[in-house]
């Protein structure tokens, strides 16, 4: 079995790649702050919670719509959406952790989260 790019694909690793985060957020929400925020930013078990349940949100989302027979333009229009969400979930990240916000580990996130946005896009507006 041969792994390929193709927009499926794609999709999947956007869902899995955000159902990581959420699953951190809602499962060990105290470590997943300290993994990220800087020392100095106040912590919320509730906000962390309610994020990790937002991102689980899209990472279903991202995962159903690559595992169902979705025709080509759903899939498309999808991928395109989640590029553009990687991308400013990749800004957030870099803004917060030059700002202090967050841990150095804010931009090997961004950077990531900036890789899996260009994969999507690049598959959203490839011609097939």
């Amino acid at each position: 079995m041969k792994f390929e790019l193709s927009d499926a694909n794609v999709m999947m690793m956007s869902g899995v790649g955000v159902a990581t985060v959420a699953g951190f957020a809602l499962l060990a929400p105290k470590e997943h702050h300290n993994v990220f925020f800087a020392k100095d930013q106040p912590y919320n078990e509730t906000m962390n919670r309610w994020f990790g349940q937002a991102l689980a949100c899209k990472a279903t989302t991202d995962m159903c719509i690559s595992a169902c027979d979705a025709n080509k333009a759903t899939l498309k229009a999808n991928l395109k959406l989640s590029g553009v969400q990687w991308f400013a979930a990749s800004a957030a990240l870099a803004h917060a952790s030059a700002t202090g916000k967050l841990n150095n580990i804010g931009y090997g996130a961004a950077a990531g989260q900036a890789a899996m946005g260009a994969l999507c896009l690049w598959r959203g507006f490839s011609d097939d």
